[in-house]
């Protein structure tokens, strides 16, 4: 994918909103804030964009609104223990959030640039929105908080130099 075709989806993509529409929170019974401190205790991230979009367009077609998904879930294990034991998986908070845009120009939309803009753009916008609601589930479950880190972008010049390999 060229960074020519992501920047002409991303210039007739307007960012409208992202917002959450599913979670799922596990807390191992026993383990509270109190515990948090006996044992070294890893924590693991994963993330992912959803597989697919979705465009919702006007009933004329004149204009739409393309909605993606995003995937996130964060693990604090004990790695002291068996991965098959009850007592491994502390805490498990996930989320599925939907980035919702306005489409500019509904001539210009283009599948392969759209599923290029879920993959490289669409996580960047919808990080911090991750990051705050693991940081305010910690809060509201009573634990210390777990410091999602910074997405970092890659530069263009690495992207530019992709597209010509």
């Amino acid at each position: 994918m060229g960074n020519a075709l992501l920047m002409n989806t991303a210039k007739n993509l307007m960012p409208l909103g992202v917002f959450l529409r599913k979670t799922s929170l596990y807390v191992q019974e026993d383990f509270n804030r109190h515990h948090c401190n006996e044992a070294e205790l890893d924590v693991l991230f994963k993330s992912s964009p959803g597989s697919q979009y979705k465009a919702l367009l006007s009933e004329d077609e004149a204009e739409g609104v393309m909605l993606f998904q995003f995937e996130a879930g964060v693990r604090l294990i004990d790695p002291l223990i068996d991965e098959s034991s009850d007592d491994f998986l502390k805490v498990e908070i996930l989320a599925t959030f939907e980035a919702e845009y306005q489409l500019v120009n509904i001539d210009g939309f283009d599948e392969d640039g759209m599923s290029h803009f879920l993959n490289r753009n669409v996580p960047h916008h919808v990080w911090p929105y991750w990051r705050e609601f693991v940081q305010s589930t910690c809060s509201r479950i009573g634990i210390p908080e777990i410091v999602v880190p910074f997405r970092i972008i890659a530069s263009v010049e690495e992207d530019s130099k992709d597209d010509h390999e």
